[in-house]
This record gives C-alpha cells, sequence and structure tokens, in this order.
C-alpha cells in the first residue's frame, strides 16, 4: 500500500474527517489520549514552568485537556483556520492554564529556539 503524504494546507476542510478515519478506522479515543498524556506529565515531573507546544493541535488541543486548569502556557500550533475558530470558543474555560494559538505549520515553527520545555505531537 502506498503512502500518502498530505501537507494540511494542501487538503480543504471537508477532506479531514476522511482522512482522519482512514488512519483511525477504530474511532479516535480522546479520552484515553488525554489519559495516558497525563500519565507522561506526571511520571516525568513535566515543569509547568516552562512553555508547552501542541504541534497540530486540531480543533481541540488534547494538551490541554490532558493538563486541565493547572498553570502551564500552552502554544497551539495547527494550519487549519477551523482550529483558530475552534480555539476561540474554548480558549476562556481555563482560568490558569494560558493557551496561545498561533496559524502554522510543524516544518516552519514561528518560535525561538529551545522555547519549550515540553512538545507534544498527536499525529
Amino acid at each position: 500500500m502506498p503512502f500518502n503524504y498530505y501537507h494540511a494546507t494542501d487538503i480543504p476542510d471537508s477532506l479531514y474527517d476522511e482522512i482522519i478515519q482512514s488512519h483511525y478506522p477504530e474511532g479516535f479515543d480522546q479520552a484515553y489520549r488525554a489519559d495516558k498524556l497525563r500519565e507522561i506529565i506526571k511520571t516525568y515531573s513535566i515543569s509547568r514552568a516552562q512553555y508547552w507546544l501542541d504541534l497540530g493541535c486540531g480543533l481541540h488541543s488534547l494538551l490541554s485537556e490532558a493538563e486541565g486548569d493547572n498553570g502551564a502556557v500552552i502554544h497551539l500550533l495547527d494550519p487549519n483556520p477551523e482550529a483558530r475558530k475552534s480555539y476561540e470558543t474554548y480558549k476562556d474555560d481555563f482560568k490558569n492554564t494560558k493557551l496561545v494559538f498561533s496559524g502554522g505549520i510543524g516544518e516552519k515553527l514561528p518560535y525561538k529556539d529551545h522555547m519549550f520545555g515540553f512538545i507534544y505531537c498527536g499525529g
């Protein structure tokens, strides 16, 4: 089976669900993945004093879900304009955790070198 490479900026929004379904045919279990991410944060004592990055955050940041409202500063990066719209609806749900959204792609990170203490890429 040949590998199909898609660059996120080349994909119309209507195809995102189809692509996700082809990669996760059993379903995309967000709660399970958030639990596993919480385990990683706890096991490795990842510092909330450093910036975190959710690379390719999508329509809802799994990293922000795993973190809850515990005080991290999480930068969210995604090229999909729908991700920014979604972020606008949930960013104010947090009082202690700060979310910062940037449009962009992983191949051209709009950040300084060594800025992040923790980087998550779930896709």
